[in-house]
């Protein structure tokens, strides 16, 4: 009810009211808090800048509530500075720095999500991998094939076969059909079942005609697990033409 005159008081606090209003900000434990304070700044032309510094502060906390902010706000200007926080020795920081970059999802952030996508920390690594979506992290492509090849978590490797789906061009469907038919350099003629489904559950996100194909030639497999997940794919693939 108040919010217009108390922004006209912060205005003409200059400098103190932009401090209050960080130091507010990092504090908040909340996004909704977090948020409402961001806007505070914003209008106050003292927004994104201001907060885009702190991630360079020495607490970590505040590191990641600022990471966690980009993220929500989707804060391209952050990219650089987000990007040189990406191996922060702090794990939280980097799950949080991983996801910002993630969801921001443009080719400048691409480019940082490499350091991420080999994490020492397992966590980080699924994390990431969970959130790559569209075609604006294209460039991510030859990354998580090669990721693929060198992973041990079988789980985390199935998450990047579906991440590779969701970013969906035609070179993210030559990656999963290599891994769909057995071919790789450290698998050949023994993938795992669960990385073949996996790839094929990528196909089915990724779509297309040629994704349709390895599908359908999938169908045929000799192994059952890889024939029925095939199936389900072609199937979800007709739905989404409906």
């Amino acid at each position: 009810l108040y919010i217009d005159d108390v922004l006209v008081i912060l205005g003409r606090a200059g400098p103190n009211a932009t401090q209050l209003l960080l130091d507010l900000l990092v504090g908040a434990p909340t996004f909704a808090e977090r948020r409402a304070y961001m806007s505070a700044l914003s209008k106050l032309g003292e927004g994104t800048n201001n907060v885009i510094a702190m991630l360079n502060h020495h607490q970590w906390y505040v590191v990641r509530n600022i990471a966690d902010l980009s993220a929500e706000l989707g804060l391209e200007e952050a990219i650089p500075e987000l990007g040189t926080v990406a191996d922060h020795q702090d794990a939280r920081v980097r799950k949080s720095v991983a996801i910002a970059l993630a969801r921001i999802g443009t080719p400048a952030a691409a480019r940082h999500l490499h350091v991420s996508l080999r994490d020492e920390d397992p966590d980080v690594r699924l994390t990431v991998a969970r959130e790559l979506k569209g075609a604006g992290l294209s460039g991510l492509i030859m990354p998580l094939a090669n990721e693929l090849e060198r992973e041990e978590d079988p789980g985390i490797r199935e998450e990047l076969c579906r991440a590779l789906g969701r970013i969906g061009n035609s070179d993210a469907v030559r990656a999963l059909e290599n891994v769909a038919r057995r071919k790789g350099r450290m698998f050949t003629q023994q993938r795992p079942s669960g990385d073949r489904c996996a790839a094929i559950e990528g196909l089915a996100l990724a779509g297309g005609d040629g994704a349709r194909q390895v599908l359908r030639d999938l169908t045929k497999d000799r192994d059952r697990d890889v024939r029925k997940a095939a199936e389900a794919g072609l199937i979800s693939l007709e739905n989404k033409r409906d």
